[in-house]
This record gives C-alpha cells, structure tokens and sequence, in this order.
C-alpha cells in the first residue's frame, strides 16, 4: 500500500511490545498510530537541541576523554555517542 509518509521498522522487547499493544487497544487505535502519539509526545517533551556531527575525530576524541579518564566508563561514552553533545 502506498504511502505519503516514510516508515521505519522498531524492535521491541516483548514487554514493551505488551504495553503497547494494550494501550493502542485502551486508545482503540493501531500499534502504529500508537506508537507516533507516543514519539510526539516525547519530542514535544523534549525540546530538540543541537548535536554534534558523528566524525572519526569527534570519536577520536571521545575515546581520548575515556582513556584520560575524564569519561569513567563506557556506557557514559557509548551514550554520548549515541545520543551526541550539545555544541
């Protein structure tokens, strides 16, 4: 079916999968339609701020912070991979 609008693909763990199976249910709406309120909601909730841009040195760096010890361990740096630094 065609469509205007992009899709992407989400992997849930089966927990998660259930909750919001059961709210789409509760709201009397579909999984999809469920889970766009629930990403609206969130962006709405948190304002967007600028990132970082993902390059070889911004990584270099980064993983000179953790063998520095300025980072303690790696989940705090896989984070600021993942989700960036504010400029």
């Amino acid at each position: 079916m065609p469509t205007k609008n992009p899709r992407i693909q989400v992997v849930l763990e089966k927990k998660l999968l259930s909750s919001v199976k059961k709210k789409a249910r509760q709201d009397g709406i579909s999984m999809s339609l469920e889970i766009r309120e629930i990403v609206k909601e969130w962006f709405a909730d948190h304002p967007q701020r600028p990132f970082k841009r993902f390059t070889g040195e911004y990584t270099e760096k980064l993983i000179g912070k953790f063998s520095m010890g300025k980072i303690e361990d790696l989940d705090a740096l896989l984070a600021e991979q993942v989700h960036g630094i504010p400029d």
